[in-house]
């Protein structure tokens, strides 16, 4: 098997490596039921979708829809309908929705199989009556793609985020859209599966404004990092189609310095460290390792890092944002779990807040949601950083930041 190096798109076919239990447990729950994927950004959660899309198990075809940038209930459907009519299985189900509509259903029976998808959802906005009544045309839909076969295995990216952009907007809207599709997931005659991903915490999201029983008809499958055994085959097939073979001991440095082992981190460092060896042909040794991983991985501006400071701010409102980048400026100084109670002082601090039964509950929803979306993890009666890279990065950049 030949394991290339993917640190910008999403791994496929053979580089979307050691998932196979992953994707025969998300199979097997699909059979029965919908599944809410969840994991933060560049775990392989949006890679597990696409094996699901590139290899598809019977009875199911999957369609791959990425919703981050909508912004209401009609561009959900809207997203929906265009990616039906470009399948050339589903298609008739999308034309059929207009057929006592002379104008539009000729539009859509003459598309092509090269659709232009901009200028379909363009049309299908502007010259129908879809952004008013949605919810009929959802209706619709799903009642023509019960009678499908293959069934329809909707793979829907990104959801906790257009979920937060429609609150921004119109939490009635967000209500009334939330409870919509719920009620499309369960109808008693649907023959179509759905999996949602996302890399923000929804559950807890949902629970703060009152919607948690929106989702609570999908079992939810969590995208782990490697175990230590898959990493370290990971980076031996990953180096092996340039012609590198490092020494055990390197290898299992190599792993070990970046703490938990996420794949995009393996092979961002791998990737950096094969940089290094192009340029000076000297050998990698765990001195490199340890180097390259100081400088380049932690000194850069790597995205996978500052994604982590910047969604504090978009999806921690009110005083969270600062109470939990004080909590995580303390947790990334120390090298042992921080007692709970010490955490609770430094979140009371920094808002100014006095001891209450409210605000002891609201402080364990913040470190719930910090543990969630993948900062902390709670070790007994304490927390520390979830990963070792990112807790050093954050010492290096925002340790001094406290209450």
């Amino acid at each position: 098997m030949t394991v290339n190096l993917v640190t910008g798109s999403v791994p496929r076919g053979s580089d979307y490596f050691g998932r196979e239990h992953l994707i025969d447990q998300i199979w097997q729950r699909l059979a029965t039921d919908n599944v809410l994927l969840l994991a933060p950004r560049r775990f392989g959660k949006t890679g597990a979708m696409f094996r699901l899309l590139d290899a598809p198990r019977e009875p199911f075809r999957p369609l791959y829809m990425d919703v981050e940038h909508l912004e209401s209930p009609a561009d959900f459907v809207i997203e929906l309908l265009a990616a039906l009519r470009h399948d050339d299985h589903f298609a008739r189900t999308v034309n059929a929705l207009w057929e006592e509509t002379k104008e539009v259903g000729r539009y859509l029976r003459g598309l092509t199989s090269r659709i232009d998808l901009g200028s379909l959802k363009v049309y299908l906005r502007e010259q129908t009556d879809l952004a008013k009544n949605w919810r009929s045309y959802g209706d619709r839909a799903v009642r023509l793609l019960a009678r499908e076969h293959p069934r329809l295995l909707l793979l829907v990216d990104e959801f906790p985020i257009m979920v937060h952009q429609i609150a921004q907007r119109d939490i009635e809207e967000l209500t009334r859209f939330l409870r919509w599709f719920r009620a499309a997931r369960i109808a008693p005659d649907t023959q179509t599966r759905f999996l949602i991903g996302g890399s923000t915490n929804l559950v807890s999201a949902l629970d703060a404004m009152g919607l948690v029983d929106t989702v609570n008809d999908f079992v939810v499958q969590q995208v782990e990092p490697f175990d230590t055994s898959t990493a370290q085959c990971f980076v031996r097939e990953a180096l092996k189609p340039q012609g590198i073979e490092l020494i055990e001991e390197v290898r299992e440095h190599l792993v070990r310095v970046v703490g938990t082992p996420i794949p995009y981190l393996l092979s961002l460092l791998m990737t950096l460290l094969l940089d290094r060896y192009r340029k000076s042909g000297a050998p990698i040794t765990v001195d490199t390792v340890q180097e390259v991983f100081e400088t380049e991985l932690l000194g850069g501006a790597t995205p996978f890092f500052c994604h982590y400071y910047s969604r504090l701010q978009q999806y921690y409102p009110g005083h969270e944002a600062r109470q939990a980048k004080a909590i995580l400026g303390v947790l990334s100084r120390s090298d042992s779990p921080v007692r709970k109670d010490t955490l609770y002082q430094i979140y009371l601090k920094c808002a100014a807040l006095e001891h209450t039964a409210s605000n002891t509950e609201q402080f364990q929803r913040l470190m719930q949601k910090l543990e969630n979306d993948f900062y902390v993890a709670g070790i007994d009666d304490g927390y520390r950083f979830s990963n070792r890279a990112i807790q050093l990065w954050w010492k290096n950049n925002y340790g001094f930041q406290n209450a």
